[in-house]
Parts: structure tokens; sequence; C-alpha cells
């Protein structure tokens, strides 16, 4: 996103017509099959502003004031991206006649002040979710801190920042390369804290990720494998309609009703289940989210 608006320099117009062609219309079947099939009562029910939340690109601010939505609250992520992209496009509309060094520094500049407002909140100024069901450990950083655009599109920020500022010129050993992108993926770990994960882990991952031009054939080679880039086109369906599985298996383990060796059957074929309904999506021509 940050080749195509501050070097290719794309009609801002386009770019957003773009993009709500490419993740919208897959989004809105998959909210209104969720309204209709999971209706209030019940642990995975779906209300009206739920609905509204997730086709509004709201989810993320939603769940901190109305609570949760389980097969809704996914897209808190989607809002994440998709405010980033409306702050990068007005950006580089704004700075497009300007040298391109201030773009980067603007971009980066806005990333440190999303960090900084982000840890802030959770060690200096923490506040607790009293309307969610979170572990105390995480009352001050989960849904507050983490799920909201203002913090957490730092990940974005940065991300587009290293691109700019390196691209082309990121030579990097092809083990140094692997290893950034061992620690990216690595900081998604459970244990370790939200605000690692959104700093020192999306810089491993840009690293990575902005170095793979000059990292050698092999790799690149293997990225480009078919298989992979098919099943990057269909990953943003497999990400929207996963969670019913990943839900639906949750709520009947937590229920009690699956034995250990039933849960080791029926882990594998939920999987499967999110990835066929992924394949299987409507309408067909949405992309993956780049």
């Amino acid at each position: 996103m940050a080749d195509i608006l501050f070097v290719e320099k794309y009609p801002l117009r386009a770019f957003y017509l773009r993009r709500v062609s490419r993740v919208w219309p897959g989004l809105a079947v998959y909210v209104a099959f969720c309204a209709l099939r999971f209706t209030p009562p019940g642990y995975l029910h779906v209300r009206p502003v739920d609905v509204a939340a997730a086709l509004l690109f709201l989810s993320n601010y939603r769940v901190e004031f109305f609570g949760q939505s389980q097969v809704l609250d996914h897209t808190w992520s989607l809002a994440v991206e998709e405010h980033s992209y409306i702050v990068l496009g007005i950006l580089a509309v704004w700075l497009r006649q300007r040298r391109e060094e201030l773009a980067r520094w603007v971009i980066l500049a806005l990333a440190v002040g999303m960090a900084a407002n982000g840890i802030a909140q959770s060690y200096v100024f923490p506040t607790r979710d009293v309307v969610l069901n979170v572990p105390a450990e995480h009352w001050h950083e989960y849904f507050n801190v983490y799920w909201r655009s203002d913090i957490h599109a730092a990940s974005v920020f940065v991300a587009a920042f290293i691109y700019l500022q390196f691209r082309g010129r990121l030579a990097l050993p092809l083990g140094l390369v692997v290893a950034l992108a061992v620690c990216g993926g690595l900081s998604f770990l459970t244990i370790l804290p939200q605000s690692f994960r959104f700093t020192v882990g999306t810089v491993c991952l840009g690293l990575s990720v902005c170095a793979l031009d000059d990292a050698g054939n092999v790799l690149r080679g293997l990225l480009s494998r078919r298989v992979l880039i098919l099943f990057g086109t269909w990953s943003y369906s497999i990400y929207v309609w996963q969670q019913i599985f990943y839900k639906l298996f949750q709520s009947m383990r937590a229920a009690g009703t699956l034995s250990a060796i039933e849960g080791g059957v029926l882990r594998p074929l939920f999987v499967l289940g999110a990835c066929g309904a992924g394949i299987l999506r409507w309408p067909p021509e949405t992309g993956q989210v780049a």
C-alpha cells in the first residue's frame, strides 16, 4: 500500500473504490449469514450493533462499549487496516507535491506516537475493562488498548516507513531475513505482552518482508510457488469465515462436551472446514487483503 500510494501515486478515489470492492462484498455476505444464523439469545448471538459495527469497520471500538460478539469480533483487525489506509491515503495526497523524504518521516512520527500511546495506556495510565470478561492481567491492554486503531495502526505505519525508507536498498543476508521473520512470528506468542508484538514484532516482520527482493532467488522462488499464491488469493475469505469454526470449537470445549480424543479429531476437521468455507466464499471476485 505504501508503494501504491506514495510511489505510484495512485489516484485516491480509485484507491478507496478498489479497497471497498475487494473487502466489503465478502464481509457483507459473512455478516449477513451470521446475523440470520446466530440470533439472540445464545453464546454466538449477533446483535444489530454488532452488524453495523462490522460493516462500518468499527468493531475494534464497538467492543469497548457494547461487549463482545463472538463471531464478528475478529473484524477488529480489518477495521485497523482500513482506518490505516484512510489516513495513509490522506497523507499521500497532502504530501504528494512535497519531498518524499518528508512523507517518510511524517509516517514514522505517527507510528512512534501511536506506539507510545499504547505503551502509556498499558503501563502508565492503565484502565480496567469493566465490560468484558477478560483476565485481570489483560484488563488494561487487550480490548481497550491493543484493538484500537489509534494505537495498533502503529504496526501498519512502521511497516510503511520501512518500505519507503529502504525499498530496493535493504540487502540483508538470507539467514538474517529468515531470523527476522521467525522473530516477528514468535512475537505473537501469548506469553509476550501486546506492546511487544506491535512494536518489536512488527519491526522484525517489516524488515524481513522489505528485504525479500534482495534476499536471493531461493527464498523468492519458494514464496512464489503457485500453491502459496493460490492460498494468498483465498486468505481474506478464510480469515473472514474461520471465526465461526473457531468459536464453535471453543464453545464446545468450554462446555466440557469434548473429550481429549474428540477435541484432537475435531480440531483439524474444523480447520479444514474453515479453509473450505473460505475457498467456497461468495462473491468469488473478492480478493485478499493486501
